[in-house]
């Protein structure tokens, strides 16, 4: 494939791994930090929708970084320290270290989340901010 002006095109993976290796940031984490780091950003890609499913959201609320992109940088950093591996099986990573780490939303469906029966203003405003905790920490 070529683009219109002669230059080979790039899928989006390989300009995210071009782009981590002009800057490789993740090289100075062991491979634990380098897994928590991949539970953290898949619990931050996951979203409870309105309807009660889980679903996931490509970039963070400011829209100023894309959370796939952060983990095609682990993964990408994963791939160099296990050279041979065909595939994330066999990037040396922990068993089980997702269920472990990440702690994706409890999906409600086919009820609808507590707290959007519970608001009924705008959803997605910049000028919101949630409080949640127990009661007692909250007055």
């Amino acid at each position: 494939m070529v683009s219109l002006h002669n230059e080979p095109l790039i899928h989006r993976s390989g300009l995210w791994e071009k782009q981590y290796f002009s800057h490789p940031y993740l090289r100075i984490l062991s491979q634990s930090e380098l897994e928590e780091r991949y539970a953290y950003l898949n619990t931050n890609l996951l979203t409870l929708e309105e309807n009660g499913q889980v679903g996931f959201e490509l970039f963070n609320s400011t829209q100023k970084f894309c959370w796939i992109e952060l983990i095609s940088h682990v993964l990408t950093e994963l791939k160099f320290r296990n050279p041979n591996a065909k595939d994330v099986e066999e990037l040396n990573l922990r068993e089980n270290f997702l269920a472990e780490l990440c702690n994706p939303p409890k999906p409600t469906y086919p009820n609808r989340p507590k707290v959007v029966s519970a608001y009924q203003g705008p959803l997605h405003s910049e000028n919101m901010i949630f409080k949640f905790g127990e009661k007692q920490f909250l007055e």
